[in-house]
């Protein structure tokens, strides 16, 4: 009976399990609020849990959010304005 892939998964879950405390522990050590606290371990997590090439997507997503959520912010900002003339309108 062959043990050896057990045993390497075994090892693979103790070194995430190992990279998963050092990044919390470097997290508390950070002088930041709870909430982004609880929010970077929510990322390193991921991060460290995901595939490779999923966790590189999400990478690239949180670099690029901003270029990405610009168009609907354009949207919502022209939306509003015409709002705030209907209203300026309306109370003339």
């Amino acid at each position: 009976m062959d043990t050896a892939p057990r045993a390497d998964a075994s090892n693979s879950l103790a070194h995430t399990l190992h990279s998963l405390l050092s990044c919390m522990r470097c997290i508390a050590q950070q002088p930041m609020s709870a909430r982004h606290r609880l929010m970077h371990a929510v990322w390193l997590g991921v991060m460290r849990l995901a595939p490779r090439p999923l966790a590189a997507a999400l990478v690239s997503l949180r670099f690029r959010r901003a270029e990405l959520w610009q168009p609907l912010r354009r949207r919502a900002s022209a939306w509003t304005a015409r709002l705030r003339g209907q209203t300026a309108a309306r109370a003339e």
